[in-house]
């Protein structure tokens, strides 16, 4: 019975591993409804703008 807190610790740290998704989908949800489209549109708007000139990918516009 001694030897059961790693396996406890585990399993604890596996169910908050799994519930981070789940968070994040309801911050976002509140911030959605909570928060004017406007406002919204600008702050993705700044986000798209982030990765630096080099970065690869399909949301970087610096060519």
């Amino acid at each position: 019975m001694l030897d059961d807190y790693g396996i406890f610790a585990s399993s604890i740290a596996f169910a908050a591993f799994l519930s981070i998704l789940p968070l994040l989908s309801l911050v976002a949800l509140v911030y959605g409804m909570a928060v004017p489209g406007e406002v919204v549109k600008a702050n993705i708007a700044a986000v798209i703008v982030v990765p630096p000139p080099r970065a690869p990918g399909r949301w970087c516009n610096h060519g």
